[in-house]
C-alpha cells in the first residue's frame, strides 16, 4: 500500500492493519495503518510508511528521520480519533519493533486531545523511552511500554470524563540524532486493551449547511482551494507544529477543510515552484466557525529569510460565512514578495472549530510600475480617532493623524491600560512600514508620536495599527485612516487612570490620576467612585468582608467656563486577602508512581539504571497573602539520590522550584510567587525531571482555600501496640508502641493500624 504524503492530514485512509487478537490493536504493521489514526508531522519530520526493511526483507515499515538539512531534532505523531477509544489503551502495554542507522534519544509522546479536538499540554507527557547506542545499531529490537505506569498523566486522561476518545497514540520525538541517521519501526501493539469501552458523549457543534459560490470570472482567478475554480498550484498540510487537525470533507457538493483546535494551519507549496500572485489585487478567504472568535491569514515568501505579514479580521461572525478580500498591497508592505510565494498560513483559531473555504487570489493589480504617489494633500490635514482591543488584554488608543507636504505622515497618540499592564512598550505601523517604536510627543495632549517613511497619495488607506508589547505578551489595535482625511477634533476630555493597592483582607486603597488636555487647563476636577465624589487620593477603603471580590466605578469630570468634559469609565476591581485571624486552611493527601529508568548515585551507573517506586505525602496551605505553600515528605531515600533530579511544583504552566526543608533528603518545600482567588479550580502536579526521563505524578484537583486531611498525624494517632508498614506493603515493625519508636523510622509515609501516617 502506497502512501500519498499530499492527503496525508486530509484523508488518514489506511486500511485497519487487523488485531493479532481480540484484547490487542495493531496501529501499524508491515505498511498498513489502523483504521481511524492519522499522522501529523510537527518539527523537521520526513516520514514513509511504505519504506523497505533495512534488514532485507519483503517487508514494508516505517522509516523516520530528520529532514534532508540532517537536524538532530524531529517529531510526528499518530492521532487516534475514533475506534478503539483511547480510554481502551490506557492500561495496556505498548510494544514496537525499532532499528536504527545512527545514534540518538527516541522519546514518546502521549496526549489527550480533550472535548474540542484540541492538545491539552496539562494532559499530556513526552517520556524518553529509547537511548540508542552503537550496540544498538542495524539490527531490529524491541521495545516495551506499560501505559499507566511510564505516562500516568495521560493514561488518566485517556479515561476521564472529559475525554472525547482522541489522543496521540504514538508519537515519536528525536534528540541528539547522528547526522543522517534513519530510524525504523514495525509492528506497534498495544497489547490487553479493554473491551468494554463505549463511545464517548461528545456535543456536536453546529456546521455550515452551505458553502459561498464565488462570483468572479475564473479569467481574473488564481485559486488554490476552491470547488467553483481549477487549482493553479499543489499544496500539502505544512508540518509547523500546529495543534490543528485539518480534515478534507464535502458540504454541499464543495470542498471544505474542516479544522478542530485550530491554532494555526500551514500549507506548504512546492518548493520548486513558487507561485506568483503579483498580477492580482486581493487574497479572498472565507472562514465559518461555531465557536471562534479570531482569524488571520498571510501569504509568506520563503526564498532569502521568510517574510510574512499577518492580517487579523476586526470581525469574526459566528455560525455565518465570513468572507474576506484583503488587498495584497497589504502584505508586500509589510514585505512579502508577492511574486515569490511558497506558504500560506491561517491562524489566530485560538483552538476553536472552523470551516474554511474559497481560497483564491483575484481582480486586476495596480500598475506597479507606477511610482509617482500623485499629489499630496495640502500640509495639516487632521484625522482624529480612536480604536480598543479586548484581547489578550484591553487597550484603547486615542490618536490623531496629521498628513505632512511630503505626503508622509505624523501620529500623535495616547495609550489607555485599561488592565494596567506593565511593561507597556507602544509601538505602531502601516502599509509599507514594519513594526516601530514611538517617540516622546512634541504635543502636550499626547504622550506618543511617530512620522512615516512611507508616502502615500490623498485616498490611500494607510493600514494605520498599534501594537502594544507588554510583559509576558503583546496587544494589537487597528484603527481608521485615510491619507488626507480631516474631521472634527472631538471634545477634550480628562484622562482617568485608576488602580488598587494597599491590599488587606479588611482594607484597600485605591489611586487615581486625571490629566487634563491644553483645552481644559485651569478646569475644576471632580472624580466620582460608583457616583460618590471623592475626596481625594487616594481613596481608603475600610470594613470590607475578606476573602471577597469588589468591583468599584471611577469617573472624573473636569468644568471649565460652565460646561463639562467627562472622561471615560475606569473600572477597579480587586480581592481583599484572607482574614490573618484566621488559621490558614491546610489540604492534605498523598500520590504515588513510579520514575523510570533512573542512574541512582552510588548505586547505578549511566548503562545501568532501574525503577523507582516513591510515594508522596504532600500537604497545600493556602497562606494569608494568597499565595501557596506545598510541603512533600518522599517515602524513598533513594528519591534525592537520583542523577540530575530538579524535583519541581507544576501549577498549569507555572513551575516553582522544591528546596529541601534541611538536612534530611526526603522533604521538601515550595512556596508560590504566583497569587490565587480562593475558590479558584486548580490542578497541581508533582514534577520529576532527571537524567534520562522525566516524572509527574498525577494531578492533584484543588480548589483554593480547601481544607481535607487524608493522612493522618503523628498526633492523631491512637495508643497501643500496632503493626507498621510501607506503602508498598512491607512490614517493618510488629506489635511495638509506635510513640516508642517512631523517631528511629525514616522520614516518610507508613500505614498504621489501617491509617496513613507521615513521619518527619
Amino acid at each position: 500500500m502506497k502512501f500519498t504524503k499530499l492527503m496525508m492530514a486530509a484523508a488518514g485512509a489506511f486500511l485497519f492493519a487487523g488485531s493479532l487478537h481480540a484484547e490487542n490493536w495493531t496501529v501499524y504493521s508491515n505498511g498498513s495503518l489502523a483504521q481511524n489514526t492519522t499522522p501529523y508531522g510537527w518539527w523537521n519530520a520526513v516520514y514513509s510508511f511504505d519504506a523497505n526493511d533495512p534488514a532485507g526483507s519483503s517487508n514494508q515499515v516505517m522509516s523516520f528521520n530528520a529532514g534532508a538539512a540532517n537536524t538532530a531534532v524531529g517529531s510526528f505523531g499518530l492521532l487516534l480519533d475514533g475506534k478503539p477509544y483511547v480510554a481502551a489503551l490506557a492500561e495496556s502495554t505498548l510494544t514496537f519493533k525499532w532499528y536504527a542507522t545512527g545514534t540518538g534519544k527516541i522519546a514518546l509522546k502521549m496526549t489527550s486531545t480533550g472535548l474540542n479536538g484540541a492538545e491539552d499540554e496539562s494532559k499530556s507527557q513526552e517520556i524518553n523511552i529509547l537511548t540508542i547506542t552503537d550496540a544498538d545499531l542495524n539490527k531490529w529490537n524491541t521495545a516495551t511500554v506499560n501505559v499507566s505506569q511510564t505516562f500516568p498523566t495521560t493514561s488518566g486522561a485517556w479515561t476521564s470524563d472529559n475525554n472525547n476518545g482522541g489522543g496521540y497514540v504514538f508519537a515519536p520525538v528525536l534528540s541528539d540524532g547522528a547526522e543522517g541517521a534513519v530510524f525504523y519501526f514495525n509492528d506497534i501493539v498495544y497489547n490487553n486493551i479493554k473491551t468494554d469501552v463505549e463511545a464517548p458523549d461528545v456535543p456536536v457543534l453546529p456546521a455550515p449547511k452551505t458553502v459561498p459560490v464565488p462570483t468572479q470570472n475564473a479569467d481574473e482567478v488564481f485559486s488554490l482551494f476552491s470547488s467553483k475554480y481549477p487549482a493553479g498550484s499543489s499544496f500539502s498540510i505544512g508540518e509547523w507544529g500546529q495543534s490543528t487537525v485539518a480534515t478534507l470533507t464535502s458540504i454541499d457538493g464543495s470542498q471544505v477543510y474542516d479544522l478542530k483546535a485550530f491554532n494555526y494551519l500551514g500549507w506548504q507549496l512546492p518548493t520548486t515552484k513558487p507561485i506568483d500572485i503579483s498580477a492580482y489585487k486581493y487574497m479572498h478567504v472565507d472562514y465559518w466557525t461555531p465557536d471562534g472568535t479570531g482569524f488571520g491569514f498571510t501569504p509568506i515568501t520563503t526564498d532569502g529569510g521568510t517574510k510574512e505579514y499577518g492580517w487579523v479580521a476586526s470581525t469574526v461572525n459566528k455560525e455565518a460565512w465570513n468572507q474576506y478580500d484583503v488587498e495584497l498591497s497589504y502584505f508586500a508592505g509589510g514585505g512579502v514578495d508577492l511574486a515569490v510565494i511558497n506558504q500560506i498560513k491561517f491562524d489566530n483559531g485560538g483552538g476553536a472549530q472552523g470551516y474554511l473555504a474559497n481560497v483564491y487570489f483575484w481582480g486586476e493589480a495596480d500598475d506597479s510600475g507606477n511610482t509617482d504617489p500623485g499629489t499630496p494633500s495640502e500640509p495639516g490635514a487632521t484625522w482624529y480617532g480612536s480604536g480598543s482591543c479586548a484581547s489578550p488584554a484591553n487597550f484603547t488608543v486615542e490618536f490623531k493623524a496629521v498628513s505632512n507636504g511630503d505626503g508622509s505622515f505624523t501620529v500623535y497618540a495616547n495609550v489607555i491600560n485599561t488592565d494596567n499592564k506593565v511593561g507597556v512598550v507602544p509601538q505602531w505601523g502601516y502599509n509599507g512600514g514594519g513594526i516601530v517604536p514611538l517617540d516622546a510627543s512634541t504635543d502636550s495632549n499626547y504622550s506618543y508620536m511617530g512620522t512615516s517613511s512611507a508616502t502615500f497619495k490623498d485616498g490611500d488607506n494607510t493600514g494605520l495599527f498599534f501594537y502594544i508589547a507588554y510583559d509576558g505578551a503583546a496587544a494589537r489595535v487597528d484603527v481608521d485612516y485615510v491619507y488626507g482625511s480631516s474631521n472634527e477634533q472631538p471634545a477634550p476630555a480628562p484622562v482617568l487612570t485608576a488602580d488598587a493597592s494597599e491590599i488587606t483582607s479588611t482594607s484597600a486603597q485605591i489611586n487615581y490620576l486625571v490629566t487634563l488636555p491644553d483645552e481644559l487647563e485651569g478646569a475644576d476636577v471632580f472624580v466620582y467612585i460608583d457616583g460618590m465624589q471623592a475626596s481625594a487620593s487616594p481613596i481608603v477603603l475600610s470594613q470590607l468582608t475578606p476573602s471577597t471580590s469588589y468591583s468599584y466605578t471611577l469617573t472624573a469630570t473636569a468644568s471649565l467656563n460652565g460646561k463639562d468634559y467627562n472622561s471615560s469609565e475606569v473600572v477597579v476591581t480587586f480581592n481583599t486577602l484572607r482574614d490573618a485571624t484566621q488559621p490558614e486552611p491546610v489540604y492534605r493527601g498523598s500520590v504515588a508512581g513510579t520514575l523510570p529508568n533512573c542512574w541512582i548515585d552510588g548505586v547505578n551507573t549511566n548503562d545501568t539504571r532501574e525503577d523507582v517506586e516513591v510515594a508522596f505525602a504532600y500537604s497545600i496551605t493556602y497562606n494569608n497573602d494568597q499565595t501557596l505553600t506545598v510541603d512533600v515528605d518522599v517515602d524513598n531515600d533513594n528519591f534525592s539520590k537520583i542523577v540530575g533530579m530538579n524535583f519541581q511544583l507544576k501549577i498549569g504552566a507555572d513551575f516553582t522550584p522544591f528546596t529541601k526543608v534541611d538536612t534530611r533528603s526526603v522533604s521538601y518545600t515550595a512556596t508560590t510567587g504566583q497569587t490565587y482567588q480562593e475558590g479558584d479550580e486548580l490542578q497541581i502536579e508533582l514534577f520529576c525531571p532527571y537524567n534520562g526521563a522525566a516524572y509527574t505524578t498525577p494531578a492533584i484537583n484543588y480548589t483554593v482555600g480547601d481544607s481535607l486531611t487524608n493522612v493522618v498525624k503523628v498526633e492523631e494517632m491512637a495508643e497501643g501496640l500496632v503493626d507498621i508498614y510501607t506503602l508498598s506493603g512491607v512490614k517493618v515493625a510488629s506489635g511495638v508502641d509506635f510513640n516508642a519508636v517512631r523517631s528511629s523510622l525514616t522520614p516518610g509515609l507508613y500505614i498504621v493500624g489501617g491509617k496513613k501516617l507521615i513521619v518527619r
